[in-house]
């Protein structure tokens, strides 16, 4: 609340929480998934990727030309293109060394909708044990999942309330993006690390930081359960 109040909104705010992350167990919502879920494969490892920036299904370079025209005269924007190419760069390496290596475990690696499966299609087309799809809800598939692999990525959330493993993959210092979620769940900066903590699952489960730590809690109020969204909202209005 303090955030909001701080950005000097012309009408009150009111930090109620987010309505499809009410997933712990007895929520509906975590109800409703459990029975209609439409994957039907398990214990599998997800990986969620977000870098439409630089592989937008419209083409990477209408994502450039919008936003520099936004900033002609500011390097804030290439810098930031640049390297969310980076790290797309360092999961393509990541993904690419998990399937070789773990041969009998299955992948699925769940772009973001906005994204272009082209690429990984072709960069991965070598490998059986790695599905990729943009089918059915991001929440959907980490239901039936046993780890999550993401970056800085809202998934990140709903794994939390569903309580999942969830691996923070970062190879190297983020300067130039948005990285609220940097503190969520278990950090790995390295290939040999991620590939320890997935042979670990329970100690990765374990070792997860304190999300009323972290930057995000300020920011929604999904981690105080004692009402949900829709019961703050009602009583507002």
């Amino acid at each position: 609340t303090n955030y909001y109040s701080e950005k000097s909104p012309k009408f009150s705010a009111y930090n109620v929480g987010v309505g499809r992350l009410e997933l712990r167990e007895k929520d509906i919502l975590s109800k409703m998934i459990q029975e209609f879920s439409p994957v039907q494969m398990k214990n599998f490892i997800l990986i969620n990727t977000n870098f439409a920036m630089v592989n937008h299904h419209l083409g990477y370079l209408e994502t450039l030309k919008a936003f520099s025209k936004k900033s002609s005269k500011n390097m804030d924007t290439q810098l930031w293109y640049a390297e969310i190419f980076q790290i797309m760069g360092s999961f393509l390496k990541l993904i690419l060394k998990l399937v070789h290596n773990n041969p009998h475990q299955q992948f699925v690696l769940r772009p973001h909708p906005t994204e272009s499966l082209d690429l990984y299609n072709e960069y991965f087309k070598n490998y059986d044990n790695l599905l990729i799809s943009k089918e059915f809800t991001a929440t959907d598939w980490i239901n039936k999942c046993k780890v999550v692999i993401q970056n800085n990525c809202t998934t990140a959330l709903e794994a939390f309330f569903l309580n999942k493993p969830i691996i923070n993959f970062s190879a190297f210092e983020i300067k130039h993006s948005v990285n609220i979620l940097q503190d969520f769940g278990v950090s790995a900066s390295s290939v040999e690390e991620v590939q320890e903590l997935i042979k670990n699952i329970d100690d990765c489960l374990e070792q997860q930081k304190d999300p009323k730590q972290s930057k995000v809690s300020s920011l929604i109020d999904n981690f105080n359960h004692v009402e949900s969204p829709v019961q703050k909202i009602k009583k507002i209005v």
